[in-house]
């Protein structure tokens, strides 16, 4: 269904043409674009995996689809042999669509595609492992991303230490803005909640706690995992909702067999976008305990916007979305303790979750309405679609 989103809708005049390289899959790509579709710009996608037919929406999707072997080493080596054709394919699309800007979603190989066609303005944003993980990995992939944020037009971000990150690595810093993902404050809020849910995965009646960050590494849902027999000492029927997919879904449901607690955790997979807000709404606390984080992380914002109270690692920006103690709790990384005396000190006093619940959402809803910081992306997209080289005839 169509929303109405008021005073953001465009006068004729400021419609844009946009061109969007990257992982249609992802939520963030697939907000961005519908956002602006809706707005009744022109949108194209050209996606660097494949898509399904029933995944199309209000946008036109092309295909720059990308193999994947798993090796970082092996794919980047592939990817520099078939880089002429590539970049040659790409050029082609873009030309043929003409867009008013270009706007490349994570810094990888699309990123650097983009930047040798030769079209401009060229607008990169970057999502966290791109810049903080991935140049640290080999030489090489360091100096590409070097090269791609030094001839970048325009990059985003959504943390301090992020923009710092990418200045270091060559941008210029008046290249550089901070603009958040942004969370839809009429989806995930906490009118969402749903008893009849929380009776079908909590059955006893017990509490419910929620993490839903993927299951990888880099989010340590193990320390979460290894949190759950304290908490259900004192809340014996509590019950871990995991959502989210990963390569360590094997070894985390051993885990919970081997300390005890498998009747206790429930492991959903990855949810849809239909069922996040409910299940989000209708637990008592969310956690995350990642070990890194870009800004603060989507679903952390949705449990926020949700009136669900936090305890997430104090890493990246989190404080200063988080102030410990009054919108939710931060916990040092790998500390399985501290999580769980978060999350208990949490479970025995309704007051101070519903007060924290509260806070965090109007934090959410003044600093990361992703109606307001799409407005800024937008005048961005004005200024430099302003500064555009002329197109040809044939272009527009």
């Amino acid at each position: 269904m169509r929303r109405n989103y008021g005073d953001l809708t465009l006068r004729g005049a400021e419609r844009m043409r946009l061109c969007y390289i990257g992982n249609y899959a992802n939520i963030h790509t697939r907000r961005w674009t519908g956002f602006f579709a809706q707005q009744g710009h022109e949108v194209h996608v050209i996606s660097t995996t494949p898509v399904r037919e029933d995944e199309v929406s209000s946008v036109k999707i092309h295909s720059l689809a990308t193999y994947r072997t798993g090796n970082y080493l092996l794919d980047l080596l592939l990817g520099l042999l078939s880089m002429f054709r590539r970049v040659a394919d790409l050029k082609r699309l873009i030309h043929e669509i003409a867009p008013d800007v270009v706007h490349v979603h994570y810094i990888t190989d699309a990123a650097l595609f983009a930047l040798l066609t030769g079209y401009r303005p060229i607008v990169l944003t970057a999502w966290g492992s791109d810049i903080l993980v991935s140049p640290e990995q080999s030489w090489i992939r360091k100096q590409v991303v070097k090269y791609i944020v030094s001839k970048a037009d325009l990059i985003t971000c959504d943390a301090d230490h992020m923009k710092r990150r990418i200045v270091d690595l060559g941008a210029a810093p008046d290249s550089v803005e901070i603009i958040f993902f942004g969370t839809d404050i009429e989806r995930f809020q906490p009118k969402r909640r749903d008893n009849r849910l929380r009776l079908k995965v909590a059955p006893a009646g017990g509490p419910v706690i929620i993490s839903i960050r993927n299951l990888e590494p880099v989010y340590d849902i193990e320390s979460m995992v290894r949190a759950v027999p304290f908490v259900c000492e004192r809340f014996p029927t509590a019950t871990f909702l995991i959502g989210g997919s990963g390569s360590l879904r094997g070894s985390l449901q051993d885990l919970t067999k081997e300390l005890g607690i498998e009747q206790n955790v429930l492991f959903l997979g990855s949810l849809s976008q239909e069922e996040l807000p409910s299940y989000l709404a209708s637990s008592d606390v969310y956690i995350s305990t990642a070990l890194s984080d870009g800004g603060i992380s989507a679903s952390t914002a949705e449990a926020m916007a949700s009136g669900v109270p936090v305890v997430i690692t104090d890493v990246g920006d989190n404080s200063q979305w988080v102030q410990d103690g009054m919108n939710g709790f931060l916990v040092p990384p790998k500390d399985p303790s501290s999580v769980a005396k978060r999350t208990i000190q949490l479970l025995e006093a309704a007051d101070i979750r519903l007060r924290m619940g509260k806070r965090g959402r109007q934090e959410i809803m003044e600093r990361n309405n992703l109606y307001t910081e799409m407005k800024k992306m937008e005048g961005l997209y004005h200024v430099w679609a302003e500064k555009a080289p002329s197109r040809s005839p044939a272009g527009k």
